[in-house]
């Protein structure tokens, strides 16, 4: 295998798994990536770990501070709020095209997803509950056939996901919350209602920017407690 193509399915596997990792909460906002530890953590060499967090950083799940590394960015209020009401129109926009396009076996598949969701809400598996609600609202949008927005909606979704465990914290009822606002998209895109589909969509994505906004006000008053 040539080399710069074995770094690359190298890096792609980092990245799939620090991917998971930030999205899961196992790095706070703030906290420093240390590409060493990292090495020796996934067992692999720096270089490829460095093009993981390239990568990682386009996406805005990390950011790199010159000659000091990487580390996970800590949001405004206001650069959440821009991030929600961007996202409440696209995945409104998605919801209703769904209910227009999507085929049975889609359908079905978004059912599939929100039950592996819920069975990973009974088991108190938080990865498990947030990787199949990444799933449905992926299958969601990819079901309208539009690729741009398949596109602009995954770049959205990493930015706010990250913070999605400072939700979850603050509101320990939020993962329910989301599961029954899943339910009730779902129940409209299998109905071909585009318009309540859209209406329920916007509603759960503005939903979840107050529940957002709670968390980072409860994770500035931590660090301010830590500090004094």
């Amino acid at each position: 295998m040539d080399v710069r193509v074995e770094v690359q399915t190298i890096s792609r596997v980092a990245y799939d798994r620090l991917y998971r990792m930030i999205l899961a909460g196992e790095f706070l906002p703030g906290q420093w990536i240390k590409e060493r530890e990292l090495t020796d953590m996934l067992g692999i060499s720096r270089t490829p770990v460095r093009e993981a967090l390239r990568m990682l950083e386009r996406e805005r799940l990390v950011i790199s501070i010159p000659h000091r590394g990487f580390r996970i960015p800590i949001p405004t209020a206001k650069e959440l709020r821009d991030f929600y009401e961007l996202r409440a129109e696209l995945e409104g926009m998605a919801a209703r095209l769904a209910a227009e396009r999507a085929s049975d076996d889609d359908i079905e598949q978004l059912r599939r997803f929100l039950d592996a969701a819920e069975a990973g809400l009974k088991d108190r598996d938080a990865t498990a509950m947030a990787e199949n609600n990444d799933a449905f609202h992926h299958t969601l949008a990819a079901c309208t056939g539009n690729q741009e927005l398949v596109n602009s909606l995954h770049r959205l979704r990493a930015g706010i996901d990250l913070y999605r465990h400072l939700s979850w914290s603050v509101q320990k009822a939020r993962p329910a919350r989301t599961s029954e606002q899943h339910r009730r998209i779902l129940v409209c895109v299998k109905n071909r209602d585009g318009a309540a589909a859209q209406q329920s969509a916007r509603i759960h994505i503005m939903d979840s920017l107050t529940v957002a906004i709670q968390g980072l006000e409860a994770f500035h008053a931590k660090a301010t407690d830590e500090d004094a």
